[in-house]
């Protein structure tokens, strides 16, 4: 599973900036400042955070390699669906009011 996913990933991760949108990077960072001020290291806050900021790349990573498509070309247009749609924005809002699960510091 690794090795059929690991290139897509790693391609989208680096593009990961230039596909993420303000609202998600405004998220990250509220999300970011909410975990060090509960006391969370650097380091935990900082793979957390990018996680967030990565929801779906597993996903997309496996479709491309099953499709055999572009992994940049994919991740972009799911970002265009999803912000044509208002999917992004639904699932920021929903997360925005979802309480912590008990022992989760996010």
């Amino acid at each position: 599973m690794c090795k059929l996913l690991e290139p897509g990933v790693r391609k989208i991760s680096a593009a990961a900036a230039k596909l993420i949108r303000s609202e998600v990077r405004n998220e990250a960072a509220a999300r970011r400042e909410r975990l060090l001020s509960l006391g969370a290291t650097d380091d935990i806050v900082k793979g957390l955070v990018r996680l967030f900021e990565l929801d779906g790349i597993f996903g997309l990573a496996a479709l491309a390699a099953r499709k055999k498509l572009d992994e940049l070309a994919l991740a972009r247009a799911y970002t265009t669906l999803g912000e044509a749609l208002g999917i992004d924005w639904a699932q920021q809002q929903i997360a925005r009011f979802m309480p912590p699960t008990s022992g989760s510091a996010c």
